[in-house]
């Protein structure tokens, strides 16, 4: 057990009023630093505690910050309410926008936070930037993890990579997507993804700079749109997770190797 931080779960409502589990963890000497802040967010049907959500708590705790990490709503491998049934993207959106509003309004994350995520909780980060906190003073950065950015480009990458999967799927009318290390699995529903077309975020809107971390093998957010993102912000780097995959399942040493860098370049920019 590492004595130096302090953890503690707490349950609060979200918009629809569903029990959204948060894990607050503060390293030692927090209340004596810049008390800084980092809302972390799992992707559709996740869980904070998924090997690669850890690597961005650590990362985050190891330079100071206090972490936040959102279990939100609408999955199937945590502890908040709903069902995957009722996960949309803007919900997911709100649930992070909910517990920034939350930790702000509390007094619990007071001052400059970061927002950061994994796949759709990336794009929960890089869509409270661009639009809801695109004007406010204390958000840092954004960190994005395999970042879905854009719901047509993450359906075709789906039909394009996995082509008798997509027809299987079509067909059926949902699919069991297990994880590439066998822990996480989802039960889609084509209706449902299919709805996600519409999302797109206007990444010109965001001021405050952006890493995008890819993993080199990722097929369902290809390093390709990864790259096609990052020439839309005005401040964003790309970093590669050497041969990672969406989940950096076995890969989380590549994948803490580049939020290290990214953190270090968003650090020396937050600081400007």
């Amino acid at each position: 057990m590492d004595y130096s931080r302090f953890s503690e779960d707490v349950f609060i409502p979200n918009t629809k009023g569903l029990p959204m589990h948060l894990r607050i963890t503060t390293p030692h000497g927090w209340e004596n630093g810049r008390m800084r802040s980092a809302f972390i967010q799992h992707g559709r049907s996740g869980s904070i505690d998924y090997p690669h959500n850890k690597v961005l708590e650590s990362a985050y705790l190891d330079r100071g910050y206090r972490t936040v990490m959102i279990n939100s709503t609408n999955s199937q491998n945590n502890l908040s309410a709903g069902v995957l049934e009722d996960f949309t993207i803007p919900r997911h959106v709100r649930d992070m926008h909910d517990a920034v509003m939350w930790g702000q309004s509390t007094g619990i994350t007071p001052n400059a936070f970061a927002l950061a995520g994994h796949s759709m909780g990336a794009y929960s980060a890089l869509d409270l930037a661009a639009d809801e906190f695109r004007d406010n003073e204390n958000l840092l950065h954004v960190l994005g993890a395999a970042p879905v950015t854009d719901g047509e480009r993450q359906v075709e990458a789906r039909k394009r990579n996995h082509p008798d999967a997509y027809k299987d799927w079509q067909t059926k009318g949902y699919m069991v997507e297990p994880s590439d290390d066998g822990v996480i699995e989802a039960t889609l529903s084509w209706e449902s993804f299919q709805a996600c077309r519409n999302s797109k975020i206007d990444l010109g809107q965001i001021h405050v700079p952006v890493a995008l971390i890819a993993g080199e093998h990722d097929t369902w957010v290809p390093l390709d749109d990864v790259n096609a993102a990052a020439q839309q912000i005005p401040r964003a780097a790309v970093s590669i997770a050497k041969d990672a995959t969406h989940t950096f399942a076995g890969k989380t040493a590549a994948l803490r190797t580049a939020v290290d860098q990214t953190l270090e370049w968003l650090e020396t920019l937050d600081a400007a």
